[in-house]
């Protein structure tokens, strides 16, 4: 289970930019003009990036952990030991 606090925010965030990015496309689809096309274009882009990003973000995050649970739980590397004089 993961404890990170930042969690249920990326997934608001989430859920707003794909909602964004929906937008988009009811925008671009009802556009008769260029700009509102361009704008609506440009929702597309941006929600679709930025939650690329959250996604990116949580997979970070869950390698770090992963690293940092290998490295503590991993054995200690043993010293050489001195060579004995005969």
């Amino acid at each position: 289970m993961n404890t990170d606090p930042e969690q249920g925010a990326r997934a608001v965030m989430g859920i707003v930019m794909i909602l964004l990015a929906f937008l988009g496309t009811a925008i671009v689809g009802h556009a008769s003009d260029l700009p509102m096309t361009v704008f609506g274009y440009a929702l597309i882009l941006f929600g679709t990036i930025y939650t690329f990003g959250l996604v990116r973000q949580h997979f970070d995050a869950v390698e770090a952990a992963r690293r940092n649970t290998a490295m503590t739980t991993s054995p200690p590397a043993q010293a050489a030991s001195p060579a004995r004089a005969a």
